[in-house]
């Protein structure tokens, strides 16, 4: 029942992705952490994401900006080294409560932050934004928040949005698996809900795809911002009642 259960998010957060270019791995997370471990959900999440980049930079690897994905990459690798340790050694709650935390700034940024028109694309931003993208992939799998307020930021297109963080959580999530199977973050049971994750996931982004082109997608951005509140109001709750021993 958790599998099928498990399978059933991971679709809905794939059709999620796929119209917005971010909440896949938010929704599925903040979800499944009500009753997985993130020592087990990390690494689900990492590889299940694999089949989300795959299938959305295989319709936009034209839009993708190689010469700012290189500098993205690059600052991301301390954090994703930061990112493994803290996984394994600070409690799930804590992590949780941070997670929560990130997710309803990251609402609040998206409410009060002022539209950069000019577009500009300041470098330490961009590699802050990586740093910080790439510590929380790997510590709760949630590095989306960290870019989506950066390309929100440097104004980009939704076309350049979806191919560039596309490739780069691609790669990012290419890089990781070595480093968490050798955390002995891997078992038997995480491959079999990856492989059934990842072909859910694959059909909830090209079912959205073809609602995209009917003209949903303004609606399903606006039930995605409504979906990372209460995500990130269930996550603060649930690890707020473990951290304070209620």
């Amino acid at each position: 029942m958790e599998l099928f259960l498990t399978a059933l998010i991971w679709g809905f957060s794939g059709f999620i992705h796929g119209m917005s270019g971010f909440g896949g791995a938010i929704l599925a997370v903040t979800v499944l952490s009500l009753f997985m471990p993130l020592t087990f959900l990390v690494p689900l999440t990492i590889i299940t994401s694999l089949g989300i980049n795959l299938t959305v930079i295989y319709s936009y690897w034209r839009d993708c900006d190689y010469k700012i994905l290189g500098t993205m990459l690059l600052a991301s690798l301390p954090g994703l080294i930061l990112g493994t340790y803290a996984l394994k050694v600070i409690p799930n709650a804590y992590l949780q409560f941070i997670m929560g935390a990130c997710l309803l700034i990251f609402i609040l940024w998206q409410y009060l932050h002022k539209q950069n028109k000019n577009g500009a694309d300041h470098l330490w931003i961009r590699l802050f934004a990586s740093f910080i993208a790439g510590f929380s992939f790997t510590s709760t799998s949630l590095g989306g928040p960290p870019l989506a307020v950066y390309v929100l930021y440097a104004n980009w297109s939704p076309q350049k949005v979806l191919g560039t963080t596309s490739a780069f959580f691609l790669l990012l999530g290419l890089i990781s698996v070595p480093t968490l199977a050798m955390g002995n973050l891997f078992s038997p049971t995480l491959i079999e809900y990856a492989i059934v994750s990842t072909l859910s996931t694959v059909v909830g982004i090209q079912l959205s795809f073809k609602l995209m082109k009917k003209g949903g997608e303004k609606l399903f951005v606006k039930s995605l911002l409504i979906i990372i509140l209460i995500s990130a109001l269930l996550c603060l709750y649930s690890s707020t009642k473990v951290i304070l021993g209620f």
